[in-house]
């Protein structure tokens, strides 16, 4: 790898503007990336369009603001609707790839149109790349603002999720301030591999493929799927940097249940297409009807922490309903 790197961010948008503090969240997040103190003529923007209804307006104001910072800036609309995010990233890679872009860039980051990164984003993901260190990956942490997790229980249990994926267990109180240190995963579903904050080496990403785009859009699991391939090929080590970024979702009712119910079915689209045993209706009925029990166990195992040990009998019953309900479409 090059002492230097340049880099290609990836932004995909899909989602309408009608709502103003939707809009105010997105570009304070551009901001954010505009304003990298990575040097500036290394790296570039990359804004893929999936089926957003963004005026020409609010596209000028986007090019005014990294021209403002002096970024380099690509927006790309392959007007088609909404593609899916997997697809809308690999259509953002391939631009560089058939020279639509300002760089021909080494590495590819991604992140979300509601994550706000830090100055030092860029520089803390790209410096294992340049360690020597046969590095294909590299991500951060993409955490609710601290003050919500205080007040906002699905916040705060965003935060417990968070804190049992990494390679050795990390307390969710300890996020913030006492992060690990850095460490080469060796597992799927440890960090780094969810995509709000997330490097990978431009070759390797475009040797395995990209993401699969044939995951629906309700499906999660096209960032750990990609991680499987490069680790089954041995093509190179996946690093954890503690950089976070603030993720500024809507931390809601309605999103917490709609991503339990993704999450379950992502469990079923995981071992159908892994050749796994899959969960068959009635088990899944049996599951959900055991809910009680669940819970109850949960709260004897997690007496001092009752909240958690309650959400998380919570998001096991949503998990198990989404598989129930989208049982049939899979499958027949």
């Amino acid at each position: 790898m090059v002492v230097d790197p340049k880099v290609s961010v990836v932004i995909v948008i899909s989602r309408g503007v009608e709502d103003v503090d939707r809009y105010r969240t997105f570009t304070n997040c551009f901001s954010s990336l505009s304003k990298q103190s990575y040097d500036h003529e290394k790296f570039e923007i990359i804004l893929v369009n999936s089926g957003a209804n963004y005026s020409s307006q609010q596209i000028n104001e986007l090019i005014a603001i990294a021209a403002q910072d002096n970024t380099f800036f690509t927006y790309l609309d392959p007007k088609q609707g909404n593609i899916g995010a997997a697809r809308a990233r690999n259509y953002g890679a391939n631009a560089i790839r058939f020279g639509k872009t300002k760089l021909q860039s080494d590495i590819i980051a991604i992140t979300d149109d509601d994550v706000l990164v830090p100055s030092n984003w860029l520089s803390e993901l790209i410096k294992p790349y340049t360690a020597n260190m046969n590095v294909v990956c590299t991500g951060g942490l993409c955490l609710p603002p601290k003050p919500l997790t205080e007040k906002n229980i699905f916040a705060f249990y965003d935060l417990v999720i968070y804190g049992r994926c990494f390679k050795h267990k990390v307390e969710y109180s300890e996020l913030y301030d006492q992060l690990p240190e850095s460490y080469t995963s060796t597992d799927i579903d440890e960090h780094p591999v969810y995509t709000g904050s997330i490097t990978y080496d431009r070759k390797v990403f475009e040797e395995s493929g990209g993401f699969p785009e044939d995951y629906p859009h309700f499906v999660y699991g096209e960032d750990a799927n990609l991680k499987e391939r490069i680790m089954r090929e041995q093509l190179g080590k996946f690093i954890f940097v503690p950089v976070i970024s603030t993720h500024l979702a809507l931390y809601n009712w309605q999103r917490f249940m709609l991503q339990q119910m993704s999450r379950g079915i992502s469990i079923l689209y995981y071992e159908k297409n892994h050749n796994v045993k899959v969960q068959k209706r009635l088990n899944i009925a049996l599951r959900i009807i055991a809910t009680p029990i669940v819970t109850v166990i949960n709260l004897l195992n997690n007496l001092r922490q009752p909240k958690i040990a309650f959400l998380d009998s919570v998001a096991y019953f949503w998990r198990q309903y989404g598989k129930l309900k989208y049982y049939n479409s899979v499958y027949e």
